[in-house]
């Protein structure tokens, strides 16, 4: 199958504004600072302001619009990966995929600072589910991406110079219908042993499922429900690194009917172990997303999981090696409105990752939320003239040893696609 591609060159956007003399009354609000520490951010007018409140970070935010397809708009968001294949991108280079409104699969990749690629793959689906790089060699990424249609699932992959679009079918016994997302990723089972790609998805049933590739045949694998309740939403799927084995397991988080969040985890193999692990004092009303980070001399891997209370406050599950914990995150001056996904961010070179949480505010203005000692916010505006409803994926790209950026990608409800990337 070949794409059919139309090169769009959109003009580099810094961050669009900044909100100052507003602090939030749960957490310390700040903007990113320079490498000289002064929080400097340029306006559309290229006017510069300075916050000295901000604690020091060394790198900050940045905005590029990167289009649309063609004269339909995006409709979902299909998932963000880094891909370092030259058959795909002559350089390590964030790639996103999108559905636009007819349904069609859209692959979007950066050539450069000013060029977005857009790709059509001649597929078409009813619900996305995820986008995984399966990295087999050191420069041969394989990209998968798995979606719904009708009550199967299927999956487009690219190997051999040329995409495919393979029907995976539906686990035993059960339905895929709308809402049945959940998430895709890599996992490697075994110490030592190459990643697989793995889609999690949620039955009409309300149990999840996992297929994953064992290297020889695709596995449905039955992770059930919470015990005594049902599944109200999901929040995700990552793998993590069990110290017992060196292999990883899949953790699944979702927020039970019982307003409890749940953790299943699972080697692949066998049945899911679900854990209670309660809920913060105000009430779960919204899930935001959820990310593993580690790096630096920090050897354990934590998990968040970010949510909206009713308050429109943040809240965030952590586990790691010391257990599971709620923390409060505060909120932006105008509280949260809409969870935009989670991402994580390297602020120092070749130092730890940390989370970083996305919302928009009731001005649908954009923040992020880091630990800096606490939780702190930092505005990111809204350079877009629209209104942002989502994030499509997160990608960490790594041109250089020394450098990384992350890029998040955001959609609007009028259909275009933005980057917001940190670095």
């Amino acid at each position: 199958m070949q794409a059919r591609t139309v090169l769009v060159r959109i003009p580099h956007q810094g961050l669009h504004r900044v909100l100052t003399g507003r602090q939030s009354p749960r957490a310390m609000v700040g903007a990113p600072a320079d490498e000289k520490g002064a929080t400097t951010v340029a306006d559309n007018d290229q006017q510069e302001r300075t916050d000295v409140s901000a604690a020091p970070i060394p790198r900050t935010w940045h905005w590029q619009r990167v289009g649309r397809p063609e004269a339909q708009g995006a409709a979902e968001g299909a998932g963000a990966i880094t891909v370092r294949n030259p058959a795909l991108a002559p350089v390590p280079s964030p790639m996103a995929f999108v559905r636009d409104d007819g349904r069609g699969l859209w692959m979007i990749t950066q050539r450069n600072v000013l060029d977005w690629e857009w790709s059509f793959l001649d597929v078409e689906f009813d619900e996305a589910v995820g986008a995984v790089p399966l990295n087999e060699k050191g420069d041969q990424t394989r990209p998968y991406i798995f979606a719904r249609s009708g009550e199967n699932l299927w999956c487009e992959w690219y190997a051999n110079a040329k995409w495919t679009w393979s029907r995976q079918g539906a686990p035993p016994g059960a339905t895929l219908t709308v809402g049945c997302r959940v998430g895709a990723l890599t996992i490697t089972p075994e110490r030592g042993g190459i990643e697989r790609p793995c889609a999690v998805v949620l039955s009409k049933e309300r149990d999840v499922w996992a297929q994953w590739w064992d290297g020889a045949r695709w596995n449905w694998t039955a992770l059930g429900s919470p015990p005594g309740t049902s599944i109200a939403w999901t929040f995700g799927a990552v793998a993590v690194t069990d110290p017992a084995t060196g292999g990883q397991r899949l953790h699944v988080y979702a927020n039970g009917g019982d307003s409890d969040l749940w953790r299943a985890v699972s080697d692949l193999r066998s049945s899911a172990t679900w854990t209670n692990l309660g809920r913060p004092a105000p009430v779960i009303i919204g899930q935001v997303g959820m990310v593993a980070a580690r790096g630096g001399d920090r050897p354990d891997e934590r998990i968040y999981a970010f949510v909206i209370d009713t308050s429109g406050g943040l809240q965030v599950h952590v586990s790691d090696a010391a257990g599971d914990r709620w923390e409060d995150a505060g909120a932006p001056p105008t509280w949260a409105n809409l969870g935009l996904g989670a991402a994580a961010l390297q602020p120092v070179a070749q130092g730890a990752f940390q989370p970083a949480a996305l919302v928009t505010d009731f001005d649908n203005q954009v923040w992020a939320c880091t630990p800096r000692g606490g939780w702190a916010w930092y505005p990111l505006g809204n350079p877009t003239g629209g209104v942002i409803i989502d994030q499509i994926g997160a990608a960490v790209v790594e041109p250089d040893p020394k450098i990384t950026r992350t890029h998040v990608f955001l959609r609007t409800r009028e259909g275009d696609v933005y980057d917001a990337w940190y670095g």
